[in-house]
């Protein structure tokens, strides 16, 4: 019965991380391919124009919420990914899931440490 909860709550979880993953992306290539920042902070704080509008502004708004939560819910997929991949010999679906789910969750890690989500907002 855990076992079965853990695993809707990583497939969950891997789906969660996926969005916004790929919104980060997606918000990062219309606003200029903005992060990783390269200007070292030079550029004071995120700026952001009064209206809200603008790419950069929505790729703002998925960092702040989303993209820090990157960083948590990641490596707690990867964590469920090995547990299930592990314990779920006799499953190949449930194997394959969290495979996947597994590949998925460090590759968003990875976007987030590579993009610099948490070092961009200047904080």
């Amino acid at each position: 019965m855990i076992r079965r909860l853990s695993f809707i709550i990583m497939a969950a979880l891997m789906f969660w991380v996926t969005v916004v993953a790929v919104s980060i992306e997606v918000q990062n290539a219309a606003a200029g391919h903005y992060l990783p920042r390269r200007d070292e902070g030079r550029d004071g704080t995120w700026r952001t124009s009064i209206l809200g509008k603008e790419p950069r502004d929505r790729l703002y708004k998925l960092v702040v919420p989303g993209g820090l939560f990157q960083y948590v819910l990641a490596p707690l997929v990867v964590g469920l990914a090995v547990y299930h991949f592990k314990t779920n010999r006799d499953h190949r679906g449930r194997r394959s899931i969290s495979a996947i789910a597994g590949v998925v969750a460090v590759a968003a890690f990875g976007l987030a440490l590579y993009r610099g989500y948490y070092g961009s907002l200047g904080w």
